[in-house]
């Protein structure tokens, strides 16, 4: 769930989370941040994954620098970086840059990136939306780590959505007068740092993903969840190219107290709240999972293109381990992707939308004796039921003081070369972004 209060500094879960790896055929070896080859894998070559790590079942056998197996790996004190300023991982290899810091805003204790399930990047991977103590939403240079300019928008709640192929267009869901909360979605254009109505949704008092929804793939659709007056609750289906509401559907507070999106094909709509339910582009109602399938979770790309959800099933488990559970759309059987110690708590993150096959997940907490892998760290895994595994950073957050924010909730870029996630770096700084990117040499051709 994303917070968006932004007053509190609530005290989030300290569980976090650690995997269990399945039983897989011999690993093929690679040293930390080089490219593995595993399967068949799809045509789109999704297989080859470019911030990488170790095959999760090398076990002892593979001959790895830093003994960097299925064994807790220790984490070492190093000095926090400067803002710019890249270190590197010494047991998985990836570099480590520093991209912001609370600093670099006047009165600033926190600036990084929105969350798990928000893609930070734009087209081409030149700037990242990262967002301060006060909801200001600001756009960060990648390359120098500079703020080049905030981005306006009237509400702490706003959403914000890249195109997938401008990378000077952002959409952004915000309030309007009137408004109880974000309801218009505007075009914002970097290069002239200027911005236009598309669409005020004035039927609805406010309209929204509730902070968690996504364009499809192609950025041409938004599932919203509409507010009357009244209290009645309505899902839409809006096509942004023909400025048009396609489909509507009158949808229960339970059905809905959570999160609304559009998968990433474009071909259902989801929400998440006293369990999940599937519909179809005209919003018609195809599945419902069992009472319980809601916690952290994201709509995914399989290596076969076809759209999936993985969710943290700590409420569906009534076994000693918690899994996270995958279910292909509309109506798969929800599957044991892995399993997690009750230690920790995970967030799941398929922002990867260019490189499908792969979910980003990452865990804040210590995992119990039974799962010795994962203690706080981002890590790769494999959508095809295998439990392969890329383990990419140990993110160095202990969650204080500002408990939530300084949660990592990483996530890739649409190509995957680039994954962000928040750090505290043990108490050092306020809640700042960091960027992990395989070593030189290594990304897929």
């Amino acid at each position: 769930m994303r917070l968006i209060a932004f007053g509190l500094q609530p005290r989030a879960a300290r569980f976090a989370s650690a995997l269990c790896c399945f039983a897989l055929a011999a690993c093929e070896g690679g040293l930390p941040g080089s490219v593995v080859t595993h399967g068949p894998g799809g045509s789109n070559g999704s297989d080859r994954f470019p911030v990488l790590l170790y095959d999760s079942q090398c076990g002892a056998d593979c001959d790895l620098p830093g003994d960097a197996d299925l064994r807790v790996v220790s984490v070492d004190e190093a000095p926090l970086p400067a803002t710019g300023d890249t270190v590197l991982d010494p047991n998985f290899g990836t570099r480590i840059r520093r991209l912001s810091a609370p600093s670099q805003i006047a009165g600033g204790t926190r600036l990084r990136h929105v969350y798990a399930k928000s893609q930070p990047f734009n087209a081409d991977n030149s700037l990242a939306l990262l967002w301060d103590n006060t909801g200001q939403a600001w756009l960060l240079d990648t390359e120098t780590a500079q703020l080049q300019q905030s981005v306006p928008a009237r509400n702490s709640r706003a959403e914000y959505y890249w195109h997938p192929r401008d990378p000077n267009l952002l959409y952004v869901l915000d309030t309007v007068p009137g408004a109880g909360g974000p309801r218009a979605l505007f075009r914002y254009r970097v290069d002239t740092d200027s911005r236009t109505l598309l669409r005020d949704f004035s039927e609805f008092t406010q309209a929204s993903t509730r902070g968690e929804g996504n364009l499809d793939a192609a950025g041409e659709v938004l599932v919203l969840l509409g507010v009357h007056a009244d209290g009645t609750r309505e899902l839409i289906r809006y096509e942004l190219g023909p400025d048009r509401v396609t489909a509507r559907r009158t949808v229960s507070l339970a059905a809905s107290a959570d999160w609304v999106s559009v998968s990433p094909s474009g071909r259902y709509a989801v929400t998440l709240g006293d369990t999940t339910r599937v519909y179809d582009a005209a919003l018609e109602p195809v599945h419902t999972f069992p009472r319980g399938t809601f916690g952290h979770a994201d709509l995914c790309t399989r290596g076969d293109g076809r759209d999936m959800l993985l969710i943290d099933g700590a409420d569906l488990s009534g076994a000693d381990a918690r899994p996270l559970f995958g279910a292909v759309l509309p109506n798969g059987p929800l599957e044991v992707f892995s399993s997690i110690s009750w230690s920790v708590t995970p967030h799941v993150s398929c922002r990867n939308i260019d490189r499908p096959g792969w979910a980003l997940i990452s865990v804040m907490g210590v995992a119990d004796t039974r799962y010795p892998v994962h203690s706080n760290e981002v890590f790769w895994l494999k959508l095809d039921g295998s439990g392969s595994v890329r383990r990419v950073a140990s993110h160095r957050s202990d969650g204080d003081p500002d408990a939530y924010f300084s949660e990592s909730h990483a996530v890739a870029s649409r190509d995957a070369t680039r994954v962000v996630f928040a750090s505290d770096w043990h108490g050092q700084t306020g809640p700042s972004t960091f960027m992990a990117t395989a070593p030189d040499g290594e990304l897929p051709r």
